[in-house]
């Protein structure tokens, strides 16, 4: 198999666009839930949050393959990700189990630690429901790259890496089909050991997009439009709670969201030009804040909009927008200054500004 080879290493302002307008969609859904309990906004928040993951299996690629082709960097790979993503993270945790009464509490540590949604048990003191999908994530920083090093070297080729990203992906899918039996959707959802499957799917489409271009656009079109065909005939059964279905969906929403940020991808690729600088600084204002939106957004409302009604909204977004944008500077970039940088080993695998 050969695949195109690219040193670009700029942000992509389009990946920016789709991580902002996804955090900023859960921000407004569970304003908007706390004033109209009704499951449509449940839902489009839990569909934004899906798009997380895709996207940030496909933006890590270049670094995976740079701790393959090295075979060192994991490391580096472990301290910029937490850099990245713990701090933010406590600092969100311990004000909310403030404002909750719950820093003594066990489930404090549980969040800390993220084993909270490793068992069924997660309903209980569930107080900070945003970190399900950080949960994920940072057992996927762990253990998708152990399973890469454990099952490559330095000479295996990407077209070997593309076979043992999708077992991966299949090992997953076939737990949670396994835990089906149960009957327990929002398990299966939000599980932590069932979902990681979603963010490798990222990766398998970040290695199919450096095949040729032409090939991936049909692939990557057809491949989002099984994945939305499939949602509209299944959605209704898992929203009445039948499991297999609800299981096929989230296997299918990684696949359609993860054509879409491939094809983005090129689509930049090809004419990273057609951004105007305006366009340009917004896109990258809201990929920086994009962390602090999702994290601090629930604060926000609870400290701030106690008892909102919609015409606050615009205020609510204002406020949201303000303080995450000055925790960013003052709070989160000072700290990704300080993260390691990987030593350029290969032309093919440059850092990842992640």
């Amino acid at each position: 198999m050969q695949f195109r080879h690219s040193t670009n290493t700029e942000k992509q302002i389009g990946l920016e666009y789709i991580r902002g307008v996804a955090a900023f969609t859960v921000a407004i859904s569970h304003y908007i839930l706390r004033l109209y309990p009704v499951p449509s906004w449940e839902y489009l928040a839990g569909i934004a949050v899906e798009i997380f993951f895709p996207l940030s299996g496909f933006v890590l690629g270049r670094q995976v393959l740079q701790i393959v082709a090295a075979r060192s960097g994991l490391g580096i790979f472990f301290s910029r990700r937490w850099i990245r993503t713990l701090p933010a993270y406590i600092l969100a945790l311990v004000l909310i189990s403030y404002f909750f009464g719950k820093v003594l509490d066990e489930s404090l540590f549980e969040y800390l630690f993220f084993i909270k949604y490793l068992g069924p048990d997660f309903a209980h003191n569930n107080f900070f429901p945003v970190a399900w999908s950080l949960a994920v994530e940072e057992w996927y920083y762990i253990l998708f790259p152990l399973f890469i090093f454990s099952t490559t070297t330095k000479k295996s080729t990407e077209s070997r890496l593309l076979f043992i990203s999708v077992g991966f992906c299949v090992l997953f899918v076939a737990l949670r089909l396994i835990a089906s039996r149960t009957g327990d959707v929002s398990f299966l959802r939000i599980g932590t050991l069932f979902r990681l499957d979603a963010i490798c799917i990222g990766f398998v489409f970040f290695l199919l997009s450096r095949y040729s271009k032409a090939w991936f656009i049909l692939f990557g079109a057809a491949a989002g439009s099984v994945a939305m065909g499939a949602l509209v005939i299944f959605l209704p059964h898992a929203l009445a709670f039948r499991p297999l279905q609800a299981t096929i969906i989230l296997t299918l929403i990684p696949i359609f969201f993860g054509s879409l940020v491939a094809l983005i991808s090129l689509w930049e690729d090809c004419y990273r030009s057609c951004f105007w600088p305006l366009a340009w600084g917004l896109g990258l204002w809201l990929g920086r804040v994009s962390y602090s939106v999702y994290l601090f957004h629930l604060l926000i409302i609870y400290f701030v909009f106690p008892n909102a009604v919609l015409s606050d909204l615009p205020y609510y977004l204002l406020t949201l927008g303000v303080i995450c944008t000055m925790t960013f500077y003052l709070f989160e970039k000072p700290l990704l200054d300080l993260r390691p940088q990987y030593r350029a080993r290969t032309p093919t695998a440059p850092s990842n500004p992640q």
